[in-house]
């Protein structure tokens, strides 16, 4: 049996890991909202998920056949509203999803990442466009890999005092914790989102079509007293409401760096 993953494209984001604002400051200039997706895949009936490390550095619950697995299911759902490439190749969720969005396998993350020939991260691109780190006329390789603290690819990093966060699912989700993470910034706030306490619930946002709704939640403008501080968010995915509360659904732990600019990887 095949494994499904229960995803569609949300929003087109634009690459915001090499926008070049790279001089403190220059983030007012032109603030982002960073588009993260969260996509589940689900694995095949008769299987044994990914359980929660519980430990300093994610994905390490992930096996070989686990992260296969989830690339099968990627590559099997249609990323809709996006075009057909140059080369009439037919554009998948795993085409698209960038390093910095979030595969849920189990209770892991996981991350779409690309590297060039020597397996070293490169920048995110364009479908079919290649990696920078490429040499020229080199594809970029893409692999589902443990979305790692350790791999600096998959932290989405923030400028502080003019961005944003827009996290989109699927399937109902909810911020339940958020620590600092690694080091311990002098002054840094415990919570860096500036909307109120944790929890925060993601609302269902209907579309105008006859697509399926999707549930967001958007941060508020990250304070400069969170620059060069990691954060650890803790994310109840799925489940269902019970008078008002997310109940079940998987534990994952992603994480965010913030910085004006934020710091290099």
């Amino acid at each position: 049996m095949t494994a499904t993953a229960t995803a569609r494209a949300t929003a087109t984001p634009t690459d915001t890991q090499s926008h070049p604002r790279e001089v403190p400051g220059g983030g007012k200039l032109s603030p982002v909202n960073h588009i993260v997706r969260i996509v589940v895949v689900r694995p095949p009936a008769g299987s044994t998920p990914a359980v929660h490390s519980g430990g300093p550095h994610q994905g390490q619950g992930l096996t070989e056949d686990d992260l296969k697995m989830g690339e099968q299911a990627l590559k099997g759902v249609d990323a809709t509203g996006l075009p057909i490439t140059n080369t009439g190749k037919h554009v998948t969720m795993f085409d698209v999803l960038k390093p910095t969005d979030i595969v849920v396998i189990g209770s892991q993350p996981a991350s779409v990442r690309v590297f060039n020939r020597d397996r070293k991260p490169g920048a995110h691109h364009a479908v079919d466009t290649p990696n920078s780190a490429a040499l020229p006329g080199e594809l970029p390789i893409k692999r589902l890999g443990p979305h790692d603290d350790r791999s600096g690819d998959t932290v989405l990093r923030v400028w502080t005092e003019s961005d944003t966060i827009e996290y989109q699912c699927d399937v109902p989700f909810e911020i339940v914790e958020v620590n600092r993470a690694g080091w311990k910034m002098y002054d840094a706030p415990d919570n860096p989102f500036g909307v109120g306490k944790v929890k925060y619930t993601a609302r269902e946002r209907k579309s105008d079509t006859d697509e399926k709704p999707i549930w967001v939640w958007t941060s508020g403008l990250l304070p400069a007293r969170a620059n060069n501080q990691q954060y650890k968010m803790t994310f109840r995915i799925g489940g269902r409401f019970i008078d008002g509360e997310l109940v079940g659904g998987e534990l994952v732990d992603p994480d965010v760096v913030c910085g004006d600019p934020p710091p290099a990887p």
